[in-house]
């Protein structure tokens, strides 16, 4: 049976709203009925590029739509998404959430309230590279953990600090990867052309044992999106720029039927290492069809509201270990 189409709307017609319209609108099941922007004339432009129509009033657009994806800039997540909620709209809000736990709280019980789901936009969840690595290891318990997030400077992304603008994205992967509470965290951070944060590493300690180190960085000649694994009989380098990873497996005896390439051996033990590049896939249409499907089909968020809260609140402890110190 041929799924029954719903209204979308999107609000935010900036770098990231032009590529939510371009991605829902191959989407068969959904009906893009049309787009909001503060500037207006951003708005009408963008409408006109992207075959779409442009509304003067955000309520206006609210009315006629079952579900938005919020693509304005941080600090307006909660303003909007709380109109659309009151406008009975499920939510798709980018990265981060909000900018402080208790609008997260909020929102989420709103939702909750009234039957609807929120997804946050934490792209690298679908990350080709992630999901291969995943599909193979779905067990995987690492020890260590370190993520490099590198980012040329861009004026665009200063409106929060590096943590919320870059860092959040392994905060949500790393508390997707290590199942444990937090025990304990240290960080360090400075300003270097902005007024808040573009440089930060952090040492999140969990209870479970494992610790993980992370570096977020905007001023940087090149892009860079590194995560490693450490296990007790394997380590895992996935670089989620490229779409690829590198297994280093230990194994008790050499076999011709180990995956990958004998490259050490001592004592009886043999290091293999395979190589693997994920099928090509755009991270954005996925999470956008997951969310859809969730709303159509009754499934699962894969990356919910309480999820974007917790990266929240690690990210404001990151900022406040920081700040601690000044």
């Amino acid at each position: 049976m041929e799924k029954k189409k719903f209204n979308y709307g999107i609000i935010g017609a900036g770098h990231i709203g032009k590529y939510h319209i371009q991605q829902i609108q191959n989407i068969p099941s959904v009906n893009l009925i049309g787009i909001f922007d503060v500037d207006q004339k951003q708005g009408q432009v963008v409408a006109k590029e992207l075959n779409t129509t442009a509304s003067k009033e955000l309520n206006t657009l609210l009315k006629k739509c079952g579900a938005v994806s919020i693509a304005t800039p941080a600090f307006s997540h909660y303003s909007v998404a709380k109109k659309a909620l009151k406008h009975s709209c499920h939510l798709f809000i980018e990265k981060p959430f909000t900018t402080t736990i208790k609008e997260a709280e909020e929102l989420i019980e709103i939702a909750q309230k009234k039957n609807l789901l929120i997804q946050i936009g934490h792209i690298e969840r679908f990350n080709p590279a992630l999901i291969a690595f995943m599909k193979k290891n779905s067990s995987c318990t690492p020890q260590f953990i370190e993520t490099h997030r590198l980012a040329p400077f861009n004026i665009r992304g200063t409106d929060t600090d590096v943590v919320l603008d870059l860092m959040i994205h392994d905060i949500d992967l790393i508390l997707y990867l290590v199942n444990s509470p937090i025990a304990n965290v240290v960080a360090s951070g400075v300003s270097v052309l902005s007024q808040t944060l573009d440089l930060v590493n952090a040492r999140i300690s969990f209870a479970n044992g494992c610790v993980a180190n992370l570096t977020a960085s905007r001023i940087s000649d090149k892009p860079l999106r590194k995560l490693r694994l450490f296990e007790k009989d394997q380590y895992v380098s996935i670089d989620l720029q490229e779409h690829s990873y590198s297994q280093y497996k230990v194994h008790q005896q050499d076999t011709n039927n180990a995956s990958g390439n004998t490259i050490f051996e001592l004592d009886n033990k043999f290091v293999t290492l395979s190589n693997h590049i994920a099928e090509k896939t755009n991270a954005l249409y996925e999470e956008l069809l997951a969310f859809v499907n969730s709303i159509q089909n009754s499934q699962k968020i894969t990356v919910s509201g309480n999820d974007g809260k917790k990266a929240i609140e690690v990210a404001l402890l990151i900022k406040q270990k920081i700040n601690e110190k000044k």
